[in-house]
């Protein structure tokens, strides 16, 4: 059994189907013979196959002919079907995806969009800091304070109001043999340096505006065993934020018997 079972490669029947307006519609199709004792060792032999031509350089997992049109399809499904006494026609399907069980080398693609991520502050919107406003050093407020807004009062603070800070989401797709969900729990919340995120270039924001959300997970095994018989697949979630993860904190000042403005940060880094 292996890959030395399989008897011929891209059999009549084969194809490659290229969709030009849209590359996520394209597909294709390879058909080989093999000489197995059953239906699901057909099959073993096949992914045998395909791992050795992987080994030699070439991917084999990828289907052959999609580099000449730039598209990278991969193995998604391979099923068998009877043909003679111990002779079995397994079709290998390929699929533009990033979520197979098999390893492949398609550049990862995102989701992202722009959104709001509401803040609670003080500062008046007249001067900015850590992307949050911040009129007059941390003093300057929307709704100050008496007397007559000198917001001096201590038990009359100034009136907090919600700023609408802007972020950026992004929705980051992966598959890997290695069970990531322990990394994740460990760094939810987190805040990084600037990086790049799927292609997006975050290297000119400023440091600690990339905050980890957390990751959506689906694990799958195959019945067929041997490496990358488990594989975890889904998505890790960012949040990008121009001016870095700070809150608004109001303090009373001793000094200048006042209230002042402080930005904190607002996660750990």
């Amino acid at each position: 059994m292996g890959a030395a079972d399989v008897i011929a490669v891209d059999m009549p029947g084969s194809a490659l189907s290229i969709a030009y307006t849209n590359y996520l519609q394209d597909s294709a199709n390879r058909r080989f013979l093999t000489q197995s004792t059953a239906r699901a060792t057909a099959i073993n032999d096949v992914i045998a196959w395909l791992g050795v031509e992987a080994g030699a350089g070439d991917d084999g997992y990828f289907h052959p002919d999609g580099a000449d049109f730039d598209s990278p399809l991969c193995v998604n499904r391979i099923t068998a079907s009877a043909v003679g006494p111990d002779r079995w026609l397994v079709t290998v399907e390929y699929v533009v995806s990033k979520f197979t069980g098999f390893p492949s080398d398609i550049v990862t693609l995102c989701n992202a969009k722009t959104s709001y991520e509401a803040v609670q502050v003080w500062c008046a919107p007249d001067s900015f800091q850590d992307g949050l406003p911040y009129a007059n050093n941390g003093r300057g407020f929307l709704y100050p304070g008496p007397p007559a807004g000198f917001s001096t009062d201590p038990s009359a603070p100034p009136t907090p109001y919600i700023f609408n800070r802007p972020v950026l989401n992004i929705q980051e797709p992966f598959t890997t043999t290695t069970n990531p969900m322990v990394t994740a729990l460990g760094n939810v919340g987190r805040v990084y340096d600037p990086a790049t995120i799927s292609g997006i270039s975050i290297t000119t924001w400023g440091s600690g505006n990339i905050r980890f959300d957390g990751c959506d997970l689906t694990s799958t095994s195959s019945s067929g065993g041997g490496f990358g018989a488990v594989r975890f697949s889904g998505t890790n979630s960012w949040t990008i934020s121009p001016g870095g993860f700070h809150q608004q904190k109001l303090t009373w000042d001793a000094a200048t018997e006042s209230w002042v403005c402080i930005n904190v940060q607002a996660h750990p880094g």
